[in-house]
């Protein structure tokens, strides 16, 4: 597993850029769901960080504050 760091997940989470036109609020939630969950590898943290940021942006689109109490619970 790759550590938290410069050259790690936590590197990664650092330079993710979201795809175009992905709000700022969605990449934020992304980074921050993401970097709750413990250590990642590369590839898990970026296919992590692409569903947390659709997820977030879909949630936005329905009213949704982007933040895992609203985005990340069942109803």
């Amino acid at each position: 597993m790759a550590e938290h760091g410069s050259g790690g997940a936590g590197g990664y989470l650092a330079r993710w850029k979201p795809a175009a036109g992905t709000p700022a609020e969605a990449a934020a939630f992304a980074r921050r769901v993401a970097g709750s969950c413990g250590p990642l590898g590369q590839d898990r943290a970026r296919n992590l960080l692409r569903a947390a940021g659709k997820l977030a942006g879909y949630g936005m689109s329905a009213g949704l504050e982007p933040v895992p109490r609203c985005c990340c619970t069942r109803r």
